[in-house]
């Protein structure tokens, strides 16, 4: 019998079926940016998820009761590990994006081809909603190069729960921070920032609806501490 992956009915009459309409093995986990249980972003932004299925190596698929408000790419995906051992201890799975398209709320439907399924919501507001992105704290100053003097920076908006990227000029140009300092991880909420030469710089923390807000960076210093 051929497998049934998505079945449409009217708007969202949507199920993942197999050969069975009984649900078999494991439930399908979502994870959501930052451990959120739905989704709340800006027109324009966009969120990635994960799903996840203990000793599942076949396809996940993924659909959204209304496009208009947010679509959901792909439609599926094989999982990336065919692994039993690697997916039955939460290391296997897929990843999908989710694109806010208009304001509204809407349901993101996941499932395997076992029949288990999961769904969050998605709440995207207008992109004139959304907030400046705020850093905690907006500058850094260190008196010591190396990893021993690093420090912490976090990154927020209002209506958006995406990461934010952390980016510098190109070395050589104006206020990169180049061989000054640098900041880990590239994409995430909160950073780690690690002098390492005197010099003045910034970084540019970008969010959701084209959004960011710039990070200065001040190092002082004749001495280095740390590794």
């Amino acid at each position: 019998m051929s497998r049934i992956f998505f079945v449409l009915s009217g708007v969202f009459a949507a199920t993942l079926a197999a050969c069975s309409t009984t649900p078999k093995g494991s439930a399908v986990s979502i994870a959501l940016p930052n451990g959120a249980s739905s989704l709340a972003l800006i027109v324009g932004a966009t969120a990635t998820f994960s799903v996840s299925e203990p000793g599942y190596a076949d396809r996940f698929g993924a659909i959204s009761a209304n496009p208009n408000v947010a679509a959901v790419a792909p439609s599926a995906i094989q999982a990336s590990s065919r692994n039993r051992s690697a997916l039955s201890t939460g290391t296997g799975g897929a990843s999908f994006t989710v694109t806010a398209m208009n304001d509204g709320t809407t349901q993101i439907l996941v499932g395997d081809q076992l029949g288990n399924r999961s769904q969050f919501s998605v709440i995207v507001s207008p992109s004139a909603a959304s907030g400046a992105v705020v850093l905690s704290p907006p500058s850094l100053a260190f008196t010591a190069a190396g990893a021993a003097h690093a420090q912490p920076v976090n990154a927020s908006q209002v209506s958006y729960t995406g990461s934010f990227s952390a980016t510098t000029a190109a070395p050589g140009q104006t206020n990169s921070c180049s061989g000054i300092a640098s900041i880990s991880p590239s994409s995430a909420t909160a950073f780690t920032v690690t002098p390492v030469a005197a010099g003045h710089c910034t970084f540019t923390i970008a969010g959701g609806a084209s959004q960011s807000a710039t990070l200065t960076i001040d190092v002082t210093t004749t001495s280095v501490g740390g590794s």
